[in-house]
């Protein structure tokens, strides 16, 4: 950037930027001669030095004979446009602070629909720039299966965990068998369906036999909460892979009991 094209980023009009220039390189110059130096027209050479007085960036010297003018110093031009600019930058920043403290929480829309929420779904897998999450059984899980083998060709990382097996043709799919627990579980209250999309958006889904609910939202709380559920259910799953039966086998009866009464929370009495 030459100096006329910065001067004018600071608000000079481009023939205040070449006369102010001009005046750097040739102090104690008349009008005319300034003219010459600028290349600013000489019918306008002293309107644009007028207004470069007005802004306190150049100076008029009466001498006998003839009117003379000087340049502010470049290093009071520059500190004194730092100084305006670092304020405003302060009081937007104060503002901004302002503007972002009174920010309405995102919301939780509710859906309530078996179709509206798969697609959704669907939606967010063609969204997706980075990454998605992703957990359910076979019966939700097949009907996306296209979006995001479409999401995992565009470049975006794919982690599936599947209850039961299905085969989504992914690069990073997790099979998880489903517990006499779970089954039970899955009877109490259905299946459960899961996605996050570039860990800012999510949507939980339950699936019952006549009905099917669930919520989508990017509040953080929530996208945090289901993004390390299903991190640390991959994470496990891909560790047992690689633990030794004996040693799950050698697993104490008092760690069985407490992963029992883990997995009963909420079903107490009914399980």
């Amino acid at each position: 950037m030459n100096t006329i094209k910065a001067l004018q980023k600071i608000g000079f009009t481009l023939y205040e930027a070449k006369v102010y220039k001009a005046l750097i390189s040739h102090p104690n110059s008349t009008g005319y001669e300034l003219a010459k130096h600028s290349q600013v027209p000489r019918g306008k050479v002293y309107e644009v030095l007028e207004s470069l007085v007005e802004k306190g960036v150049a100076l008029i010297i009466n001498e006998p004979e003839k009117q003379i003018y000087q340049a502010l110093p470049y290093e009071l031009l520059l500190s004194r446009y730092k100084n305006e600019v670092n304020e405003v930058i302060l009081k937007l920043n104060t503002e901004f602070e302002k503007l972002e403290n009174l920010k309405e929480e995102e919301p939780f829309i509710n859906l309530n629909n078996h179709k509206q929420i798969f697609l959704r779904v669907e939606e967010m897998c063609k969204e997706a720039k980075n990454s998605i999450l992703i957990t359910g059984f076979e019966n939700e899980l097949l009907t996306i299966k296209e979006s995001l083998q479409s999401a995992e060709k565009r470049g975006i990382t794919v982690f599936a965990l599947e209850f039961g097996y299905c085969d989504l043709g992914l690069e990073k799919q997790f099979f998880h068998y489903i517990s006499s627990l779970q089954e039970r579980q899955i009877c109490l209250y259905g299946r459960w369906f899961a996605i996050v999309k570039d860990t800012n958006e999510c949507l939980l889904a339950q699936v019952k036999q006549n009905s099917t609910t669930g919520v989508w939202t990017k509040n953080m709380a929530m996208v945090l909460a289901i993004t390390m559920w299903l991190q640390h259910d991959i994470m496990v799953h891909v560790m047992e892979k690689e633990v030794d039966e004996k040693i799950v086998n050698q697993i104490s009866k008092k760690a069985n009991i407490t992963l029992s009464e883990l997995w009963n929370l909420g079903a107490k009495g009914e399980l």
